[in-house]
């Protein structure tokens, strides 16, 4: 599983959140949380995978830091990293 956190500059009112992932074999698993303080993280609404582009809706709040945008990738019956 490979995990990415990031923090925005500025603190930013959400609803969606759009990442485009290079080179991902087939249906990954993907899970992203939210913060505006680092501490407490909420879990996307709902999560979409089109091709190469993760959208995340967010039930609409201040967004500072997402973390564990986390995607896991099957391959057969064996993980990838």
């Amino acid at each position: 599983m490979r995990t990415f956190d990031l923090e925005l500059d500025l603190p930013l009112r959400l609803s969606l959140l759009s990442f485009d992932v290079v080179s991902t074999p087939s249906t990954p698993e993907v899970s992203v949380g939210v913060s505006e303080n680092g501490v407490t993280f909420s879990p996307a609404a709902s999560l979409a995978l089109n091709g190469y582009r993760i959208n995340a809706w967010l039930v609409p709040a201040t967004v500072r830091f997402v973390r564990r945008l986390a995607v896991r990738l099957r391959t057969g019956t064996q993980e990838a990293f």
